[in-house]
C-alpha cells in the first residue's frame, strides 16, 4: 500500500538512494524487537543492538555501498539494570569498530513492552551507482556470497538449550548430555559479540572444558545472536552485478523478492545450494533437511546477486553459483529427483510468521 501511495519514493530496495555531488547517499533503517527478533532468555540487550546494526550494515552492502554513520534509538523497559545499559553501549562500540562506522546520534525512550532498537544508517554507493533489486534479466546467473544455514541452526540449538526442544533434530548431536556442560555453553553464549572470532569461541570452550562439537554449536549460535555482515567480496556494477539483495529472511523469500522486483523468475538446483560443510557432516542430516536450512535461514546477512556474461567478472572463489534467472515463473527449486517446486512461501514473513 505504501508503494501505491508514494509511487515516486523509490520503495522496494534495501536502502533509499539520494544523489549527491560525489555519487549517491544510501539511507536505511531497521529495528529489532524483543519477542520478535530476540528473546531475553537467549540474548542480552547489548547483543540485540549489535544484531540491529548488522542488519542495517548488511542493507548497505546489498546496494554495493559503504556504511558511514548510524543513529541508534533505544526503547528500554522500566527497571533495566545498569549492567544491561553498559552492555548496550559496549555493543554499539563493538559494532562501530567491526564495521568502521561512526555513531552520529539517536534517542532513548521508555518502552512499556520490552526492549527494542531502531537503527538508521547512512552510507555511500560504490562506483557506477547503487545496485538495485530490479536489474536482473533472463540468462543472468544467480550467486550467493556465502554458505547459508548457520543462523537457523543456531536458533534451533537455542531452543534445545533453553526450551528442551528438538531432541530428534540432527543438530542435537552437537550438544553435550550433561546439565553442567550445557550450563557451561549457556555461560559462553552471554559473552558472544561481533568481536568474538571462531578462534575466540574455541578458546572459551577449552577454558570451560567443552569439546569441538560445543564450539561448532556456539559458532552457529553466534550467527543467530550477533550475526556479522561481511562486506567481502566488494561487488558492484563494475563486476557485472545486475541485481542484489541481502539474505535477511532466507534465500527462498529474498530471492523471490528479487525476482518480483525484476519481473523475472529463477531456477535453483538442490545440489548447488550453499550448505555449510559443518552441516553436511551432521549424522542423520538428510538432503531435504540440509536444503531447508540453506533456504530458510534468515539473518545470514550475506548477499544474493545476479550477474551477466556468465559471471566472468566475479573474482574466482568470491561467490557460490546457485542458479540462473529465467524469463518468468517466480523462484523455483529443482530437487535431485528432477521435481520442481516454488520457493515463494519459504523464509520469514513478519505478519504471517515462519512458513
Amino acid at each position: 500500500m505504501l508503494r501505491d501511495a508514494f509511487p515516486s519514493a523509490g520503495l522496494g530496495d534495501d536502502t533509499a538512494v539520494f544523489e549527491r555531488e560525489a555519487g549517491e547517499t544510501l539511507f536505511a533503517s531497521d529495528a529489532v524487537v524483543e519477542g520478535v527478533h530476540f528473546r531475553k532468555e537467549y540474548s542480552s540487550p547489548g547483543q540485540a543492538v549489535q544484531k540491529a546494526i548488522s542488519s542495517c550494515v548488511s542493507d548497505v552492502y546489498a546496494m554495493g555501498g559503504t556504511p558511514e554513520r548510524i543513529l541508534v534509538t533505544a526503547g528500554l523497559p522500566e527497571g533495566l539494570d545498569e549492567g544491561a545499559v553498559t552492555g548496550i553501549v559496549a555493543g554499539i562500540a563493538a559494532a562501530c569498530a567491526v564495521y568502521g562506522i561512526r555513531l552520529a546520534g539517536g534517542d532513548t525512550v521508555f518502552s512499556p513492552g520490552g526492549t527494542f532498537f531502531d537503527i538508521s544508517i547512512i552510507g555511500r554507493s560504490g562506483s557506477g551507482g547503487a545496485v538495485l533489486r530490479s536489474g536482473a534479466a533472463a540468462g543472468d546467473l544467480v550467486f550467493v556470497t556465502e554458505e547459508c544455514g548457520l543462523s537457523l541452526a543456531g536458533l534451533r540449538l537455542l531452543g534445545m538449550l533453553f526450551d528442551g526442544a528438538g531432541a530428534e533434530d540432527p543438530l542435537s548431536a552437537l550438544l553435550p548430555a550433561s546439565k553442567e556442560e550445557r550450563n557451561a555453553i549457556v555461560s559462553v553464549i552471554g559473552s558472544l559479540s561481533l568481536l568474538t572470532t571462531a578462534e575466540g569461541i574455541s578458546a572459551l570452550c577449552r577454558k570451560k572444558g567443552l569439546g569441538a562439537p560445543a564450539a561448532l554449536a556456539l559458532r552457529m549460535i553466534r550467527q543467530q545472536i550477533v550475526p556479522r555482515a561481511n562486506e567481502f567480496p566488494r561487488l558492484g556494477r563494475g563486476d557485472g552485478v545486475t541485481a542484489m539483495i541481502d539474505v535477511s529472511d532466507g534465500i527462498s523469500r529474498d530471492l523471490s523478492t528479487l525476482c518480483e522486483e525484476s519481473s523475472v523468475g529463477a531456477l535453483l538446483k538442490e545440489e548447488d545450494l550453499p550448505v555449510p560443510g559443518a552441516l553436511r557432516e551432521l549424522p542423520g542430516a538428510a538432503p531435504d533437511y540440509l536444503a531447508g536450512l540453506a533456504l530458510e535461514s534468515g539473518e545470514e546477512y550475506c548477499r544474493i546477486f545476479t550477474a551477466r556474461g556468465g559471471g566472468s567478472k566475479i573474482p574466482e572463489g568470491a561467490a557460490i553459483r546457485v542458479g540462473e534467472i529465467t524469463p518468468s515463473g517466480g523462484a523455483l527449486l529443482r530437487s535431485r529427483d528432477g521435481k520442481t517446486r516454488s520457493l515463494g512461501g519459504g523464509g520469514y514473513e513478519h505478519f504471517f510468521g515462519r512458513r
